[in-house]
């Protein structure tokens, strides 16, 4: 029987190889949201510690232009790397995008409605309420374009120290 940090190891590398196969499809277009609302997107996240980027495919929902994504696994990187540097590329249905990333979760603060976009402006409440209640994190997408370039740098805080959790 495997001990927890065992368990946790198994399930990193599970996670990891399983994500070194899917991605090449999901940047390639497979299995994203076109024809129905669900589906998977590659993440492009920078390391908010190593700088070095990181490609995550996730399961999303499309609402409109926003990209619901979600996690419950605690030690998922990708999430703690979004709250670092909000502004991410992203492949959805093959093309690469860029977007802004606003988190719903216990560990990060809420957002004053105001500076949230529209749509999000009236259901933010209840990511945030949702969130709280299950211990989920939610992270919307709000997809401004097409790109052709690499993840912003000077978005990566310099400061490890302000990145860990409460």
């Amino acid at each position: 029987m495997m001990n927890p940090e065992q368990l946790r190891q198994a399930e990193k590398t599970f996670y990891r190889q399983l994500n070194q196969l899917v991605e090449p499809l999901v940047r390639a277009g497979l299995g994203g949201p076109l024809l129905f609302p669900a589906g998977l997107i590659l993440l492009e996240t920078r390391g908010r510690i190593s700088g070095r980027i990181y490609r995550t495919p996730v399961l999303a929902l499309r609402w409109g232009e926003l990209f619901f994504v979600s996690t419950v696994r605690n030690q998922s990187q990708w999430f703690k790397n979004l709250a670092a540097c909000p502004t991410i590329d992203c492949w959805i249905n093959g093309r690469e995008q860029r977007a802004t990333a606003y988190l719903f979760s216990p560990e990060v603060a809420p957002y004053a409605l105001e500076t949230l976009p529209d749509p999000l402006q009236r259901i933010a409440s209840g990511l945030r309420l949702y969130s709280d209640l299950t211990r989920v994190s939610v992270a919307v997408l709000e997809v401004s374009g097409v790109v052709g370039g690499a993840v912003e740098m000077d978005r990566v805080p310099t400061d490890p120290a302000s990145l860990s959790s409460p």
